[in-house]
């Protein structure tokens, strides 16, 4: 994950990275989404505990899915 501060330069450059996308790649990634949020929809937390190993490298498990009141409370 590249973290970039935002002001007036970053934006300007972010601005034009975006416009030089081809609009392919916006459906290419649209698919993409639709296939992972309906894998999702149909295999629960077996496909987020793939999808958490395959794009974030992290080994989870149903159970390390759960996020406790405590966790919820210090988020906020």
């Amino acid at each position: 994950m590249k973290i970039v501060l935002l002001d007036e330069n970053t934006k300007s450059e972010i601005l034009e990275i975006l416009k030089k996308r081809s609009p392919n790649e916006d459906r290419k990634v649209a698919e993409a989404v639709r296939e992972i949020l309906a894998d999702v929809q149909e295999t629960g937390d077996e496909a987020l505990v793939r999808y958490t190993r395959r794009f974030d490298g992290w080994e989870a498990s149903p159970e390390g899915l759960l996020v406790t009141r405590e966790e919820i409370e210090e988020a906020y």
